[in-house]
């Protein structure tokens, strides 16, 4: 409504041509009103035609000096209404503005923690693959010390390790604050639900609350600045929520590259591996050919030999480690058979004492004693010095397989020397060894 308008409504009398309408409106209004009772007293029947004339020219006159206030009333209640109806269209727009942020935020969370998932199994199966790639390294630095390309590409793994740890340790750390911020977004969303709730209720409670309204429309003001921050926050953690996905989606791409990378390197590394591995095999049966020519003698996957030179325990150990072997550890009845129709004929030593403590004998690998084929009463340390143990004791009955004896650990005699070969196993469990080369 303009201000021409208004001054022309409650000023009636300066416009002769809008009296009528005006005239009308005003007798509607008194029609409405109750009527005024008369305070008259009734005198005589003489005076009352006057005075009643009176009466009602006075309540004409009166109820006309208000009804331009009351015009004015009705227009101002009409112009808060339409400001307040315009006021809850704006927040009705704010509130959907908000449920579309927030279905958003939901769908960009949803694809984070997808990619998140397809990070982490990537980073699992690139740890698998590096494991398996350090342990065929080690394999291939076992069977070829030698060769610096290799022990080259092993610190380049050890490296990369190293990188793909830290970048782990930098997306586990992203992904905790991620969680924080779902967190922290997850409790304003509903804290902005009890306010939408409290403010149905303040809508609701408008229609009868006409007196409040001016009041009413600051609360609604202040709570829409507040949903238009809020709204502003929503859209910066949607913009952030799509950088990281781009992010994870470029860590995504350069893991699968790596994982590629690894897997060909696993491939051929276990091809080298195999490679090395028949070249070893081939090397340890030439090996096993040679020594058997040497005089060795063979049984399952071990040659034997016996020393020339008759020195104590510890001399023939150190002769034998210098063949690459030990003196003989004894594990089964066979071997003990073998040995005694190999070597049976002279006094021999074999790798078992007991000079760490007396009584618990070991065998020279740092092995407990459990298959035992001592002759009859040994061990008996006999003056307090045996610590050492033989074989083919000249005191044991002839054939017998029990020829273990202890002696001085000083005492000069041969010894029996193992040297275990992979490539000198037998053809079959049946055979005894006995073959040999001369």
């Amino acid at each position: 409504m303009s201000q021409d308008d208004y001054e022309n409504v409650c000023r009636p009398y300066q416009r002769g041509d809008r009296m009528e309408m005006v005239v009308d409106i005003y007798e509607s209004a008194d029609a409405v009103r109750a009527p005024q009772p008369t305070r008259v007293k009734k005198e005589d029947t003489s005076t009352h035609g006057e005075l009643q004339t009176q009466h009602t020219g006075g309540n004409t006159a009166g109820s006309r000096r208000y009804r331009p206030a009351a015009v004015c009333l009705g227009l101002l209640c009409v112009f808060l209404l339409t400001a307040i109806t315009l006021l809850l269209i704006s927040f009705i727009n704010l509130t959907a503005e908000r449920d579309q942020l927030q279905t958003s935020y939901t769908n960009l969370t949803a694809e984070r923690d997808r990619l998140q998932t397809s990070n982490t199994n990537l980073t699992a199966e690139r740890d698998r693959l590096q494991t398996s790639n350090t342990n065929l390294t080690a394999e291939r630095d076992q069977l070829q010390t030698s060769n610096t390309n290799l022990t080259a590409e092993r610190d380049q793994l050890h490296t990369s390790y190293n990188q793909l740890r830290k970048e782990r340790d930098q997306l586990q750390t992203s992904y905790t604050n991620m969680t924080k911020e779902k967190d922290q977004l997850q409790t304003s969303y509903n804290q902005l639900r009890k306010e939408k709730n409290q403010l149905q209720t303040s809508n609701t409670n408008l229609n009868v609350k006409n007196v409040n309204l001016i009041k009413e429309r600051d609360q609604i003001q202040t709570s829409n600045t507040r949903l238009t921050a809020e709204k502003d926050q929503l859209q910066t953690s949607n913009t952030r929520l799509t950088a990281e996905k781009d992010q994870l989606q470029t860590s995504n791409t350069r893991l699968t590259a790596e994982k590629d990378q690894l897997q060909t390197s696993n491939t051929r590394l276990t091809a080298e591996r195999d490679q090395l591995q028949g070249e070893r095999d081939e090397l340890q049966k030439r090996l096993c050919e040679l020594m058997l020519h040497q005089g060795w003698r063979r049984f399952r996957s071990s040659l034997y030999s016996i020393t020339t030179e008759k020195t104590g325990w510890s001399g023939t150990r150190n002769e034998c480690q210098r063949r690459g072997g030990d003196l003989v550890i004894i594990n089964s009845r066979e071997e003990q058979e073998f040995l005694n129709k190999e070597f049976g004929s002279s006094e021999a030593w074999i790798g078992l004492s007991d000079s760490e403590k007396e009584g618990e004998w070991k065998w020279v690998n740092g092995s407990a004693l459990t298959t035992k084929f001592w002759w009859g009463k040994e061990p008996n340390d006999y003056g307090g010095n045996e610590d050492c143990a033989v074989t083919g004791y000249n005191g044991a009955t002839p054939g017998a397989v029990e020829t273990w004896a202890d002696f001085p650990c000083l005492h000069s005699t041969v010894g029996i020397c193992e040297k275990p070969l992979e490539g000198c196993k037998s053809e079959s469990r049946a055979e005894d060894g006995v073959k040999a080369l001369h």
